[in-house]
């Protein structure tokens, strides 16, 4: 991995995340953990210092989706079968969760700037 610090929308703890539950949602039975044990233990290495997990509801998420006709968002349905396992899994890092529910966008970039603050970054 390079010195330097870099910003991730997913980072490598999502793509982990989606490796192995993905196939357990939608009714596979996978041994990823077996099958890509070698990707992983790469994949691991390269984990992230901080995270920043934006959480809402599915209420909000479904209301978000609606409202932005900007995007079509195929994938919608499969997410949010596992998005509950998702705010679980971050936990597990050094992860830092802001409801967003009912935030403006002026008030997460506040958040987010004051966060990247603490981090030094």
């Amino acid at each position: 991995m390079p010195d330097g610090k870099a910003i991730f929308d997913r980072g490598p703890e999502d793509i982990e995340f989606y490796t192995l539950h993905f196939p357990l949602v939608n009714g596979y039975d996978w041994d990823v953990e077996s099958d890509l044990q070698h990707e992983l233990q790469e994949l691991r290495r390269c984990r992230s210092d901080y995270i920043l997990y934006l959480d809402a509801n599915e209420k909000t998420l479904c209301r978000r989706k609606q409202s932005d006709k900007t995007r079509g968002r195929s994938s919608f349905e499969q997410y949010m079968k596992i998005v509950g396992f998702e705010k679980e899994w971050y936990n597990q890092f050094n992860t830092k969760v802001v409801d967003v529910n009912h935030l403006t966008p002026h008030q997460l970039e506040k958040i987010t700037m004051k966060f990247l603050e603490e981090i030094h970054f």
